[in-house]
C-alpha cells in the first residue's frame, strides 16, 4: 500500500505499538509505513525546538515532489523553491488557532507542501531505526499539505462537503460536491486550512501524549509482513491499552463497541472507496445513526485516531471559534454538532478532552 495511504490510515497505532515500554523488543513492522531517518543523521536526533512558533513557520515550509521510496530520511527531502508564497497562508493559520495548537508549530519540522497527494494532509512523529533494529522517537514532528488545497483554498462547507460525498459517488471536480445531500453549512465563515490543521495537530497530540496507545502481544506479528489494518490486527494482535481515548468507543483497534456502533458505518471509505454507500437507502440511516452516536464526523467514526483527531478539531471550531456546523442529509435530518459533542453519549468524550487540554500536554 501506498506510504502516505497507510500514514492517514493508521498512523498511531504503529507508531505507538512500536515505541511502547511494554514491547520486549520495540520496533516498526517489517514493511513500516513511517518515515524512519538516516542513523547517521545525528542533527536529526539534536534537533532543539524554536521559541517562537509563528516566526518557525517560514523555515519549516517546503514544497516538495513525491518522496522517492528509497530516500532514508524524510528530512532529506528536496525544497523546490515554491513554498515562500504560502508563508502568509500559514501564519493567518496560527493567528486563527488556539494557543494550544499555536503551541504545536513549534514541534513541526517541516510543513510539506505536497506537490502530488491523494488525500488532504497528515501528520507523523519522527522516529529513528537504531543498528539493533528498535526505533526511538526523534524530537519533532512533520505535517503535510496537498498543494492544490492551498492553490483553490475552497471554503470549509465546499471541502468538507466535497469529502463526505466521497462515500456515495466519484466526484469529477476537485473539492466541488456535486450531489445535493450531504451537505455541511456553518454559522460563519470558517478557515478550511484551519480546521484541517487543527485536525493534523490532533494526531500529533494523540502521538505524544499516548492517547490512543495500543500494545501489541506479538511484537514480532508472527514473522508476517502486515500491509492491510486487518492483517496487521491479525497478526500483530493490538490491545487497547485500559483508560486510552479509544477505549470509550472502541472494542479493538478496527471494531467498534457494539453499542457505539451505526448503520453503515464500516462502509465508510472516503479517498479509498472501491463501493460506494447508495445515497437513496442507506445515507439516512446512516445520518440518523450519527446523530445519536459519540462520533462527532463520520470522518471521526472511521478509525481510532481520526476519532480523536476530528474531536480535536470541533472543540477548536465549536468553542474557539464559536461556531455552529451542521450536516443535512434530508429537508428533513439535519445533524448539529454541537448537539452530539455536548450530549449525555458524548460524556465521557467531553471529560476526556477537557482533561486533557487542561493537564501537561507533551509535544513532539
Amino acid at each position: 500500500m501506498d506510504r502516505f495511504k497507510v500514514l492517514s490510515f493508521l498512523p498511531a497505532i504503529l507508531f505507538l505499538a512500536a515505541c511502547s515500554e511494554d514491547s520486549k523488543s520495540p520496533s516498526l513492522p517489517p514493511n513500516d509505513h513511517f518515515f524512519v531517518t538516516d542513523i547517521k543523521d545525528s542533527d536529526d536526533e539534536n534537533w532543539t525546538r524554536p521559541t517562537d512558533c509563528r516566526a518557525h513557520i517560514a523555515s519549516a515550509l517546503c514544497e516538495v515532489n513525491p518522496m522517492d521510496s528509497e530516500m532514508e530520511s524524510v528530512l532529506k527531502r528536496t525544497c523546490l523553491g515554491g513554498e515562500t508564497k504560502f508563508q502568509k497562508v500559514l501564519e493567518d493559520v496560527y493567528d486563527n488557532l488556539d494557543p494550544a495548537n499555536q503551541k504545536m508549530f513549534c514541534s513541526v519540522r517541516r510543513i510539506f507542501i505536497e506537490r502530488d497527494f491523494h488525500a488532504t494532509a497528515y501528520a507523523s512523529p519522527l522516529m529513528k531505526r537504531q543498528a539493533d533494529g528498535t526505533v526511538i522517537s526523534l524530537p519533532g514532528a512533520i505535517v503535510g499539505i496537498r498543494k492544490s488545497l492551498l492553490e483553490l483554498n475552497p471554503n470549509l462547507i465546499e471541502w468538507i462537503s466535497w469529502k463526505e460525498q466521497l462515500n456515495f459517488t466519484n466526484l469529477a471536480g476537485e473539492f466541488k460536491p456535486a450531489l445535493p445531500y450531504p451537505l455541511y453549512k456553518t454559522s460563519q465563515p470558517v478557515s478550511l486550512l484551519s480546521y484541517v490543521i487543527a485536525h493534523e495537530f490532533g494526531h500529533l497530540f494523540d502521538f505524544s501524549n499516548e492517547l490512543n496507545k495500543v500494545i501489541l502481544l506479538d511484537p514480532t506479528c508472527g514473522g508476517k509482513d502486515p500491509n492491510t489494518p486487518e492483517e496487521y490486527e491479525e497478526y500483530c494482535k493490538p490491545v487497547i491499552n485500559p483508560g486510552t481515548w479509544a477505549e470509550i468507543s472502541w472494542k479493538t483497534v478496527l471494531k467498534v463497541k457494539a453499542e457505539k456502533d451505526f448503520p453503515y458505518r464500516d462502509q465508510l471509505c472516503f479517498y479509498w472507496c472501491q463501493q460506494h454507500i447508495d445515497p437513496a437507502t442507506q445515507m439516512i440511516p446512516l445520518y440518523d445513526g450519527i446523530a445519536k452516536s459519540d462520533f462527532v464526523s463520520t470522518y471521526g467514526a472511521t478509525n481510532i485516531n481520526d476519532d480523536f483527531a476530528e474531536a480535536w478539531a470541533m472543540r477548536w471550531l465549536l468553542f474557539y471559534k464559536n461556531a455552529e456546523i451542521s450536516i443535512s442529509a434530508s429537508p428533513g435530518l439535519e445533524v448539529k454538532i454541537r448537539d452530539i459533542y455536548n450530549s449525555e453519549v458524548f460524556t465521557s468524550k467531553r471529560d476526556y478532552i477537557n482533561l486533557f487540554e487542561n493537564g501537561s500536554v507533551k509535544y513532539p
